[in-house]
């Protein structure tokens, strides 16, 4: 676990009441980085709707297969996750653990974000895919005793978008400190942000993971490119599930960092 040094003040909008640590990336996904007193409570309620909704859903198959969990988020709960099964004629809701089905692990596929490729920010979310996913190892897994089985997924690309720039934004303030560079995803991160496309979006550069990171679980990366402070988030790497790029905000002349530019 990686303790960073404790900030003293909400990330998210500045308060200094009642702050509690930060994972940056969620426990219920394994995540080892910690931000003290970084979060106070009103907006970590806030974060931990959408990575609540996100890991009892989309990912709650992939999590309990694949025992991805630590401490208390060992037990994946399913509660976001509808799962209707059918036997002898009979249809029933049934919980993930009770189904014993393989992972789906679900994806969204987006555009660059707007602020980098200059595409004029429209009200509506532009043309993106929803991925699925299987596992080879998984298909001689028992099969479930059902005549048919019929998973729905709660998808929000809004609540997908804010989750990733939650991350990027911690952990940037993190590595740089929260004056080292002008922010532009509280509000995303907030749920406030109706574009959020302008900020997250697939990552469009070759990617050179430092070898530190090698079997990691997770890869974060940070840079400098064209005035903006930009993290690469790579979740469930050995998996390849696919990176995303997140613009979290604008790098300053003289920051607190010695920004390589790219």
């Amino acid at each position: 676990m990686k303790t960073y040094t404790p900030v003293g003040r909400c990330i998210y909008c500045g308060s200094k009441e009642r702050l509690s640590k930060e994972h940056i990336i969620p426990a219920g996904l394994r995540g080892d980085m910690i931000l003290p007193r970084s979060s106070c409570e009103k907006c970590a309620g806030i974060t931990s709707s959408y990575e609540g909704h996100i890991q009892r859903g989309i990912w709650a198959l992939f999590r309990r297969n694949k025992g991805i969990g630590s401490g208390r988020h060992k037990e994946t709960d399913f509660s976001a996750l509808s799962i209707q099964a059918v036997r002898a004629g009979v249809s029933s809701k049934l919980t993930g653990v009770e189904a014993g089905l393989p992972s789906s692990f679900i994806s969204l596929s987006l555009p660059l974000p707007t602020l980098i490729s200059a595409v004029p920010v429209g009200d509506t979310w532009p043309a993106m895919a929803c991925n699925l996913h299987h596992f080879e190892d998984e298909r001689e897994m028992p099969k479930p005793s059902f005549e048919q089985v019929t998973i729905r997924y709660g998808l929000s690309p809004k609540y997908f978008c804010a989750l990733f720039a939650k991350i990027a934004y911690s952990f940037a303030v993190a590595e740089c400190g929260v004056d080292g560079f002008i922010p532009l995803v509280q509000p995303l991160c907030l749920l406030k942000e109706r574009e959020a496309w302008q900020y997250v979006g697939r990552e469009w550069t070759t990617l050179m993971w430092p070898s530190e990171l090698d079997g990691a679980m997770h890869k974060l990366q940070i840079r400098n490119e064209s005035g903006f402070v930009i993290v690469t988030v790579q979740l469930f790497a050995p998996f390849n599930f696919p990176p995303y790029a997140v613009v979290v905000g604008r790098s300053l002349v003289y920051g607190s960092r010695n920004w390589p530019e790219t």
